[in-house]
């Protein structure tokens, strides 16, 4: 087990207003391995970070606290080798105690090799025996990507296609005992033309919104390669499509790019390359059960842009966080850049540059986490941003909020009960905490 510490005088030293300010960590090296490839993140029930990665065939998982991040398990069974690579490979999904990930056996076209669903309940500490997704017969299944959806249960995505390639489509496979068991998939793209398939190289994203299913993913009618997202009940058979990216892309190769996607109260927000005038990131917006479609650039740019991730949180009173993520630039001068909108106010910043790519961003009731590959240094990177200092006064936050732990000035999480005398954080579910003496 590998542990990276954070100096806690770092952490006493921002100062200041929760609302107007994010406070910055030295970035965490969570792998050095000379396999390592595309993280993706999500946050525990503390609103920490987990991660997963790929180091060579394996995935491997870690979680963190306020001061540590911890490599926790290798996720794929014994000898398995898991399809992965910069723009394609195993996803991560889930808040609170219950995660799921999900991943594809290489070699993809062996119609041996699966794809599989790993979970996790207590926040990413210790996962289970992986479980098989795809019950498809003579056909190949590939680029899985996963979502918590109604109850805790997982919702499954994956590529359908025959053996050569051939006939691509989006299906989903849904699960009613946390994963254990998946019921046969059903399509959910290809209703838009007759010739409609999906983009046979471009991944797709997941969103929950009640029970409703939302799956944005790229879309091919005769080379035109827009984003799409279908939406449909949790274990429904019916969705149905609309395009949430009005710019008409025509590619004759595939771009191996595909969309991220979002929710925020009753809005979805998808996020895409579209590269019709050049190589550019995008982000639509559109309210839940309408048609009409919001999209704007991400950021403007002279160099080429891809790869972007997004992810929202809605809070008590109507404020709101939405941050995302993408590369910008090739080579040695690439770029990590993100925006965080936080309470009303935006946030830009360059996060890393160098061969960097592949990107990730979660947002939690703490802060903002972000991870991604330096390829030539052969890491994996963590960065934080909190929306409050460790050790600053603030007001008392909503009274329907809840304790989710107490930590020391080392960092240390303690039981709340019964402390003894020094000066302690407690952390809220809303983002908020307060510092105290005890005596």
């Amino acid at each position: 087990m590998r542990r990276y510490i954070l100096l806690i005088a770092s952490l006493l030293s921002f100062s200041a207003s929760a609302q107007q300010s994010l406070h910055w960590l030295p970035k965490e090296t969570l792998s050095t391995s000379m396999g390592a490839n595309r993280p993706r993140v999500t946050t525990d029930g503390y609103q920490m970070p987990v991660v997963i990665w790929g180091e060579g065939a394996n995935l491997i998982a870690g979680a963190g606290n306020q001061l540590f991040f911890d490599r926790v398990d290798t996720l794929n069974l014994p000898g398995q080798m898991v399809s992965i690579s910069y723009w394609h490979g195993p996803e991560l999904a889930g808040t609170g105690d219950t995660l799921y990930a999900v991943y594809k056996v290489a070699p993809e076209a062996d119609t041996s090799h699966h794809i599989y669903c790993v979970a996790t309940f207590d926040g990413g500490q210790n996962w289970m025996a992986p479980r098989r997704v795809d019950y498809i017969g003579n056909h190949m299944g590939r680029l899985p990507t996963v979502a918590k959806g109604p109850g805790g249960h997982p919702v499954v995505a994956f590529m359908l296609s025959d053996l050569n390639y051939m006939e691509p489509q989006w299906v989903i496979a849904t699960s009613s005992d946390y994963g254990q068991t998946f019921d046969s998939p059903v399509q959910v793209s290809g209703d838009n033309a007759p010739n409609a398939e999906a983009c046979d190289c471009c991944p797709a994203a997941l969103a929950v919104t009640g029970s409703t299913v939302h799956l944005a993913y790229r879309d091919n009618v005769s080379n035109v390669r827009n984003i799409r997202v279908a939406s449909g009940l949790w274990q429904d058979s019916v969705y149905t499509s609309m395009g949430v990216d009005p710019q008409t892309w025509i590619v004759n190769s595939c771009p191996a790019s595909g969309p991220d996607v979002a929710t925020l109260g009753d809005s979805l927000y998808a996020t895409f390359l579209n590269a019709s005038q050049a190589d550019d990131v995008f982000l639509s917006r559109w309210q839940h059960g309408d048609t009409t479609v919001h999209i704007q650039g991400m950021s403007s740019s002279s160099l080429a842009q891809n790869y972007p991730r997004i992810d929202a949180q809605l809070w008590s009173g109507g404020t709101f966080t939405r941050s995302a993520v993408w590369k910008t630039g090739a080579g040695t001068q690439a770029k990590i850049q993100a925006k965080i909108e936080h309470w009303g106010l935006p946030f830009w910043v360059d996060l890393d540059t160098g061969t960097v790519n592949v990107p990730d961003v979660a947002v939690s009731g703490q802060g903002v986490y972000f991870v991604w590959h330096e390829v030539l240094e052969k890491r994996i990177y963590l960065q934080r941003a909190y929306f409050q200092g460790i050790g600053l006064e603030e007001p008392q936050g909503p009274t329907n909020r809840v304790l989710t732990h107490v930590v020391d000035l080392y960092g240390r999480q303690v039981d709340p009960v019964n402390l003894p005398a020094g000066v302690y954080i407690f952390w809220y579910s809303d983002g908020s905490f307060e510092k105290r003496f005890i005596l």
